[in-house]
């Protein structure tokens, strides 16, 4: 499987645990996957009444942090 470090081109909405295993090999990290959700939401016109991207931020960096943790 491809990671979204190697080729920018994983899909948000591709395989679960192929994210779980990036992360698990420090290939790519859950604000990583958060910022690539944001990019493709964007060019998404109008399908997004609202988004909560603070609040997603933070949770994105507290998985992070406890995907380094192990």
């Amino acid at each position: 499987m491809m990671s979204m470090t190697d080729t920018g081109s994983h899909s948000v909405t591709g395989d679960a645990c192929a994210l779980a295993e990036d992360f698990a090999q420090g290939r790519s990290d859950p604000v990583q996957a958060l910022d690539k959700a944001l990019q493709q939401a964007a060019r998404a016109d109008h399908v997004f009444i609202s988004m909560s991207i603070e609040r997603a931020r933070r949770e994105a960096e507290a998985s992070a942090a406890r995907w380094q943790q192990g």
